[in-house]
């Protein structure tokens, strides 16, 4: 598994995001390289929703994340998505 710190900007309904907050433990799709990869994101204080239109510093798991390890490193630009929808923009801060 591959764990790694994030900022991720979740989108507002109007910008195609999704029509309902996000939540810690939510399951989107991690896209990298065209790949859409499970991925469990963690909201790093201990707050349970994530605010549409705002930026969150997330912890995301990557159950099978290593198989990209050589692609995603600090600094890495990906988007969440739900289904070909994407929900997020996100930046890799640090690796765990």
């Amino acid at each position: 598994m591959l764990k790694l710190e994030a900022e991720i900007y979740l989108k507002l309904e109007e910008e195609g995001g999704m029509t309902k907050e996000g939540f810690s433990g939510m399951m989107p799709s991690f896209n990298v390289e065209n790949n859409l990869i499970m991925c469990k994101v963690m909201l790093s204080e201990n707050e349970a929703i994530m605010r549409r239109g705002q930026c969150h510093k997330v912890i995301i798991e990557l159950p099978y994340g290593e198989d990209f390890k050589d692609f995603i490193l600090e600094g890495y630009q990906f988007t969440l998505n739900t289904g070909e929808k994407i929900i997020a923009h996100g930046k890799v801060i640090s690796m765990h």
